[in-house]
This record gives C-alpha cells, structure tokens and sequence, in this order.
C-alpha cells in the first residue's frame, strides 16, 4: 500500500452556521469536478493547522482563527490513498473566491447530500448532519397513528433524527409505516434510520441503518455504502473495536443508566461510559436511562448527544421533552 498522503480540510460555516463552503475540483485535477471541503496537501514541514491557514489564504483569499479539530477520514482510491483531517472553522475574514479559477458554493448543511463529492468526503457529510437528539421508536405498537402522531409533533419541537425499532423487521407493515413516515419527514430534513437488516437498505425510504450489537458482529466490513449513515449499539470495548471496523459513522453506548425497556441490563453510568467514549474516536450517543436533564452531562462526558425512548413514549407531552433537550444547550 502507498504511503498515505495527508490533506487538510476546512468546514467553513456561514454566520448563521446553517451553510458551508464547497469548492468544484476542476477537470484537470484527480477526482475532476467533484465538490469538496476547501484544503489541500499538508507539507512536511507543516502542521495541518498552518496547512489550512495556508490552502485557504491562496484558494480562497480567506484568512482563519481558531479552526476547532472535528476528524480525521482515511480513505483508500484505487490510485491514491489520503488521510484528511478535517476542521469547523467558524471564524474567519476576508471575502472568499476561487483565487485558482475554482467553483465555489455555500450550501445548507441540509442539502450537502445533494452535491457529487469525493467518497472521501462522505464521512465529514454524515458528521455534519448529526443531531444532537435522537429519537427511537417504541418495539411494538397497537395503533400505528401514535407513532406518527409523536412523531410529527415532535419534529415540530426541532427533532431532526429519528430511528425505527420494531420487533419484526419484516412486519407485513413496515413498507406502509415507512411510507407515512416519509411523508411526514420528507420535507423536514429528517434522517430516518431503521433499525434492521442493511438489506433494507434499497427497498425503503430510509436515510441509514442501525446495527444492534447481535447484527453487528456479522458483519466484517461496512455493509452499506456511505451515501447513507451507518449506527451501531455498543456495551463494551470489544464492541466499539468491531465497530470501528466496520466504518459506523456513530455509536450508541448503554445502558448508561437503569432504563425500563432493558431492566435486565447492568448500567454503566458516567464514568465508564466516558471511559468507552474515549475509545469511540466516533460520535457517540449516550442511550438507557436519558431525559432532557442528562444532556449537559452527557455532553461533559464525550457524547454528542442523547438518545431516548421511555423518555418520550411514557409522558403525554413528548414534544415538550424534545424542545427541553434542545434549550439544555443554550
């Protein structure tokens, strides 16, 4: 395998941090008039901070302060293989061009998936559209209008991520409850992840799929491609090791508390979920046990974020506990 060449890359927000700056590679370059993340190759005797400072004064006429590390992506193409590590630059002067006769184009976060870009730069676009709550669903339901009932107000509370867990993944009406999902999702930049077999994957109006932590030791590689998102559930080491393997763009890791729908479950509560954090060198959400209260700590203890289910599914005002997660930030 050749040597891995190092690129940095920079996340540029706009000023209200809902768009990005995208440069077009142009034709006479590898991977010809794919859209990127702005960077460029990292020289010897740079650090990728001064990489990007550098790439981004002479691509764009730009100059940075305090680019905040967000991840490092290695990829391997047929004739080359990159390591690109990845930084949000939220501050920054100058009025940027494509001083090197480049395309460029702010785009929402929310529209990135629409743009042709380099396979490389898929993992930092499944980042990007992290939320910081997740919802999942309950396993069963004796009235499927429940589900989207919740599930609508809830989004109106500002959910943007959204996992179904149904007890039978070949349900005679998963097709039909997908469909209305879809329809109440479709125009309001919410991923919808189904907890099931990667085979699905094709056949629904899905964005992602979730491993749970049995799926996810049958796998050797990543089962899916990554124009979508991949998840996994995680209890231990071992687990997050497997799960790095097969690539997962997050993790959840539970129970970190005692939680109802797994009462036969030992928690891990804060310590070790951050010491399992750690090792995650992924987004992690913190799951078993979660309200609104838990979102600061989680956030202190290495999560990106929360996930629940009796949280919601178990008080008669779940889009009440949605907004409250979200005002726990501000």
């Amino acid at each position: 395998m050749s040597r891995r060449v190092r690129v940095a890359a920079g996340v540029i927000y706009s000023n209200n941090k809902k768009s990005v700056l995208l440069s077009r590679r142009k034709h006479d370059q590898h991977l010809p008039n794919l859209w990127e993340f702005p960077g460029g190759k990292i020289e010897s005797h740079e650090s990728a901070e001064q990489a990007l400072e550098r790439e981004l004064s002479e691509e764009l006429g730009i100059k940075i302060s305090c680019p905040h590390y967000l991840m490092t992506v290695d990829h391997d193409y047929k004739d080359k293989n990159v390591s690109l590590e990845i930084y949000e630059i939220f501050d920054w002067q100058g009025k940027e061009q494509g001083r090197e006769g480049q395309q460029i184009e702010w785009v929402s976060i929310e529209s990135l998936r629409n743009k042709t870009m380099p396979e490389a730069n898929l993992s930092i676009v499944n980042r990007l559209l992290l939320s910081d709550v997740i919802l999942i669903s309950k396993d069963e339901y004796a009235d499927y209008n429940e589900l989207l009932n919740v599930l609508e107000n809830c989004i109106e509370s500002g959910l943007s991520m959204f996992q179904l867990r149904l007890k039978d993944e070949k349900h005679e009406q998963l097709k039909e409850v997908l469909g209305s999902i879809n329809r109440i999702t479709m125009n309001n930049n919410v991923s919808v992840i189904l907890n099931g077999s990667p085979d699905l994957i094709d056949t629904h109006p899905i964005d992602g799929i979730h491993l749970n932590s049995q799926r996810l030791k049958s796998y050797d590689s990543r089962p899916i491609s990554k124009k979508y998102l991949l998840s996994a559930s995680c209890h231990n080491q071992d687990e997050i090791a497997h799960a790095l393997k097969l690539d997962v763009d997050y993790l959840f890791i539970s129970p970190v508390k005692p939680t109802q729908t797994h009462v036969e479950a030992q928690p891990l509560y804060w310590d070790k979920f951050a010491d399992l954090c750690r090792l995650s060198k992924r987004p992690v959400y913190a799951l078993g046990g979660m309200t609104s209260d838990d979102m600061k700590q989680a956030k202190a203890n290495g999560a990106k974020g929360i996930a629940m289910i009796s949280a919601v599914w178990r008080t008669t005002r779940p889009a009440n506990v949605i907004r409250q997660c979200f005002n726990a930030l501000d």
